[in-house]
């Protein structure tokens, strides 16, 4: 539902714990241009990529460019993933112990372009929150309205 409302034509999509592709599929069906994968797994890269060929999103004719990169954690380095000046949107989907180590903190808010957007999911109610607006404060304007939780019994 966020990438419905977030993604323009033309993004760039940092899909920071990319598991099968889905956010990436979701992003590049909406109008993503291209989406960085990145994942601890080497499993999940082959299985993004292939999921992401299944869709047939993984190249555009238009411009004859690759529209997904798989790349490993290691492979992350502050400044360094996506175009020039960072990505539009970054997604991920990781356990907030992760999250909050300094340096995901800084490959995340350094490869993301100044206003672009950031989407943590997984996240706990409580102080997994409060972790969060701690470690990315210095970096992240916090929009609260569009935090959401959802519960099931």
């Amino acid at each position: 539902e966020y990438l419905s409302n977030a993604i323009n034509y033309g993004d760039t999509l940092l899909d920071y714990g990319c598991g099968s592709g889905i956010l990436s599929i979701s992003a590049l069906h909406l109008g993503a241009i291209h989406s960085i994968g990145v994942d601890v797994e080497a499993e999940s890269l082959i299985t993004a990529e292939r999921n992401i060929r299944l869709n047939n999103l993984h190249f555009d004719e238009n411009y004859g460019t690759k529209r997904f990169t798989g790349l490993h954690t290691r492979e992350v380095l502050p400044f360094e993933v996506g175009p020039p000046g960072g990505v539009d949107i970054c997604v991920a989907n990781i356990l907030v112990g992760q999250l909050v180590r300094p340096s995901m903190v800084a490959a995340i808010v350094t490869n993301l372009r100044v206003e672009g957007k950031l989407c943590l999911s997984g996240i706990r109610p409580g102080g997994e929150v409060d972790s969060l607006k701690e470690a990315y404060g210095k970096w992240i304007e916090w929009v609260d309205e569009d935090y959401g939780e959802l519960a099931a019994e």
